[in-house]
């Protein structure tokens, strides 16, 4: 549960400020306009493709690549070790930490893991239950939920392992949390993401939006709570990857004039690709940055996307990145 991990006692070791622990971070700090895009692991053991697709969307202006964790459609490299290359191949990350498939144990030891490899932006999510998939017998774990890691995470940040021993030194991990902003229970949401600001949270990221007159609300208020927000965004290619993405992944909402637009034009590509500058061009106004997915599209329509929006981003990826001491 989220209350597996305390929150941090004081220690002596030195708290890095938010400004030296990654790129991200020092736009955030900045008020740059930011693009994280996602990579994924491939199945099989050749990772290089995808450290090539990494560099791609850094020179294109992502200031990091988000790593998310895909575990039960065959056999793939971890999150962490694909987040190792990339940072190896000098490109910064977004490392997503479910609770899923973990003991609480494992999730330390990961973070530490994950820190000493030069990894500091870390997203810390609950993670959905295991489906049957092609893995039958797979079950969750779920020791603890995003609150008790995001507390954890703290608690590293400030010098100290979950047990409050000291570690010798501070981790310098930029903790991200996520927001489904429509649940099925608004109040028991807004109630959750307190929660993770009160256990240190540091900026928040959405699922993708597929409906701006709805989202609109729910972006203000998060907005006046003073953290960054990641929106996220949809490379669209058909309005079939619209509907799945709004069947299929929690908290995305497609609105009905976005899927009749997309069901009804000649060219569906072209249209989604429309579609899609507009989204960023609206959340341009409103937000601190995107997390763009291409899931269940292609790396190629991703790029062409990326360099639309490319003018906001203003560099931000030939940046060097600090605080990569482990």
């Amino acid at each position: 549960t989220s209350a597996s991990v305390s929150e941090p006692a004081s220690a002596a070791a030195v708290v890095v400020g938010r400004r030296d622990k990654s790129a991200l971070a020092r736009a955030f700090d900045d008020h740059h306009f930011v693009a994280v895009v996602d990579i994924r692991a491939p199945r099989g053991l050749d990772l290089a493709a995808t450290t090539g697709q990494a560099r791609r969307f850094r020179d294109g202006g992502a200031v990091a690549v988000s790593v998310p964790d895909y575990p039960r459609s065959g056999a793939r490299a971890s999150a962490l070790a694909l987040a190792a290359l990339v940072e190896r191949a000098g490109v910064e990350t977004l490392l997503h930490c479910p609770c899923r498939d973990r003991t609480l144990i494992g999730l330390q030891a990961d973070l530490v893991g994950a820190h000493a490899m030069g990894i500091r932006n870390v997203l810390l999510t609950t993670g959905s239950p295991a489906r049957a998939g092609n893995y039958p017998e797979h079950t969750s774990v779920f020791e603890v939920d995003a609150i008790g890691l995001i507390n954890l995470a703290t608690r590293l940040n400030h010098g100290q392992d979950m047990a409050g021993q000291a570690l010798g030194a501070s981790t310098a991990f930029h903790i991200g949390a996520t927001f489904n902003p429509f649940p099925a229970d608004d109040d028991a949401e807004w109630d959750r993401l307190t929660r993770k600001i009160e256990a240190g949270a540091e900026f928040l990221v959405t699922p993708p939006v597929l409906d701006l007159e709805a989202f609109e609300p729910v972006l203000r208020r998060l907005r006046s709570l003073g953290l960054p927000v990641l929106a996220g965004v949809a490379m669209l290619e058909s309005a079939r990857q619209a509907e799945v993405l709004s069947s299929e992944v929690v908290g995305v909402r497609a609105s009905d004039a976005v899927l009749a637009r997309l069901r009804e034009a000649g060219d569906q590509g072209a249209e989604a690709g429309r579609v899609t500058v507009e989204i960023i061009e609206w959340l341009r106004e409103r937000a601190d940055g995107l997390v763009c997915t291409w899931l269940h599209g292609t790396s190629d329509t991703a790029e062409r996307v990326l360099d639309a929006v490319r003018p906001h981003l203003r560099g931000l990826a030939s940046a060097p990145s600090e605080g990569k001491s482990a």
